[in-house]
C-alpha cells in the first residue's frame, strides 16, 4: 500500500476514534444507561467493587464488568455521563481493531499442511487493503457505533467475543511449533472468553465455544 494510502487510513482512524467519542457527555437515555450508572456510582462512593446495589438495595442482575469500568473512569474523571460511557466506547473502539488484526493476519498468511503433513504459511492470493476494509466496515456499522456510545453490556460482551475468535482464527492458521509465543493467540482466546464471562455472564463462554465446535464440525 503506498505512502499516501496509509496516511488516508489513518486520517480516516482519527476520526472513527473522535466519532466514538465524540459527545459522549449527552445525557443518559432510556431506562438501562441511567440505571446501570446509578449502580456504578452506588458502588463507587461506598468503596465497594463487589457488591451492585441499586437504591440501595442489592441488585445482582448483570456481571460487574461495566460497573468497574465505570467506577474506574469515576475514579480519574468524575462521576458524569462522559465516565459512564467511556468503557463502552474502548470497547467498541477494540472491537474494530480486532477485526483489523483479523486482516492482518489473513493478509500475512495462513496456515496449509502439506504431503508430510507439516504446516506452513500460504500467502497466495491476499489482499494487503483487506485489514483496512475490515476497518472501514466494522467501524461505520450503525448497531456498534450505537451501543458503543452508550452505557450498554451489549457492547461490553461484543469486544471480548470478537477478539477471542479472532485470537483463534490466528492460533489455527498459524504455523505450530514448540515456543511459547505460538502459543499466544490460544492464551489470548481463552482470557478474552473470560473477560466476555465477567461482562455478560454464561453467554460469553456459550457463543465463542459453539461457534469454534461449529467450525471444526463444518471443516
Amino acid at each position: 500500500m503506498k505512502t499516501s494510502e496509509k496516511i488516508t487510513w489513518l486520517l480516516f482512524a482519527i476520526v472513527v476514534v473522535a466519532v466514538y467519542l465524540f459527545a459522549l457527555d449527552l445525557p443518559l437515555l432510556g431506562p438501562d444507561e441511567p440505571r446501570y450508572s446509578q449502580v456504578a456510582r452506588e458502588m463507587f462512593e461506598r468503596g465497594d467493587w463487589i457488591t451492585t446495589t441499586l437504591g440501595g438495595f442489592n441488585w445482582f442482575e448483570k456481571p460487574a464488568l461495566l460497573y468497574w469500568l465505570q467506577i474506574s473512569f469515576y475514579k480519574l474523571f468524575g462521576v458524569s455521563e462522559f465516565s459512564a460511557r467511556l468503557g463502552s466506547a474502548l470497547f467498541g473502539l477494540g472491537t474494530i481493531g480486532s477485526m483489523f488484526l483479523l486482516g492482518k493476519s489473513v493478509t500475512a498468511g495462513s496456515r496449509r499442511t502439506d504431503d508430510t503433513g507439516r504446516d506452513h504459511v500460504s500467502t497466495e492470493d491476499q489482499n494487503p487493503a483487506l485489514p483496512y476494509w475490515l476497518f472501514l466496515i466494522t467501524a461505520s456499522s450503525i448497531g456498534l457505533i450505537a451501543f458503543a456510545r452508550g452505557a450498554s453490556f451489549d457492547i461490553i460482551l461484543t469486544f471480548p467475543v470478537t477478539a477471542s475468535l479472532v485470537s483463534f482464527f490466528v492460533y489455527d492458521h498459524s504455523p505450530k511449533t514448540t515456543s511459547v509465543k505460538s502459543y499466544m493467540p490460544l492464551i489470548a482466546f481463552y482470557v478474552f472468553i473470560g473477560i466476555a464471562l465477567i461482562g455478560k455472564g454464561l453467554v460469553g463462554i456459550v457463543f465463542p465455544f459453539a461457534i469454534v465446535a461449529f467450525y471444526y464440525l463444518l471443516r
